[in-house]
């Protein structure tokens, strides 16, 4: 019996918090100055972060429609062009969005070298990274360069095997981590190719 109502409980949870995910940007909005009339501060402050978090997913959704299939050879791995989702982040980091690209498009074998391709979008951590960035004397004590990419400047630096470019905006941030690159020339080749400024403009920078 108690079984039976737990089930009953988590499935009627369940549902609810399906058809609240459910609701679009506009609707939460409407729905949080409907709570802001009646004074009910907590549940339009919690329909306005579900409002927020929808439009992010949009926004993320819309960079993904923006990353490029092939880059200089390198394809996104045939799973990650699939899927279409984007991970939330927690206390202000954003939006995350990863793929991998192999020479074939399938997971590398041996020490065949590949890269992934991250972004994380409206995050109100990237300004601390950006100033960090932007101290000539800490670059140069953790050993990283400075790489511009047309008119904006990026990070480029080595951890081990990994060759890792850092691209940050306003709010969010491109990360290119390369792996089994033997070059940094190799791995430079595939930043050189990557069309910017076509993401940032889907990510609103």
């Amino acid at each position: 019996m108690k079984r039976t109502k737990l089930y009953a409980t988590f499935m009627l949870c369940f549902v609810a918090f399906t058809g609240f995910a459910q609701q679009s940007a506009e609707e939460l909005v409407n729905e949080a100055l409907g709570h802001l009339k009646t004074k009910n501060y907590k549940e339009a402050s919690s329909s306005l972060q579900f409002a927020l978090n929808e439009v992010n997913r949009l926004m993320m959704e819309a960079v993904i429609a923006k990353l490029p299939t092939d880059i200089n050879g390198y394809q996104m791995q045939k799973e990650d062009a699939n899927n279409n989702a984007a991970s939330m982040g927690v206390l202000g980091s954003g939006l995350t969005v990863s793929r991998h690209y192999y020479k074939n498009g399938k997971q590398a074998e041996g020490d065949e070298d590949y890269f992934e391709f991250s972004i994380i979008g409206n995050s109100a951590s990237i300004a601390a990274v950006t100033m960090w960035m932007s101290n000539p004397m800490i670059l140069s004590a953790s050993g990283a360069k400075t790489m511009k990419i047309g008119s904006r400047k990026g990070i480029l630096k080595t951890e081990g095997d990994n060759k890792i470019f850092q691209l940050p905006l306003s709010s969010s941030m491109f990360t290119i981590t390369g792996y089994n690159f033997k070059t940094e020339g190799e791995f430079t080749a595939i930043i050189n190719k990557v069309n910017f400024d076509e993401i940032i403009k889907a990510l609103g920078e």
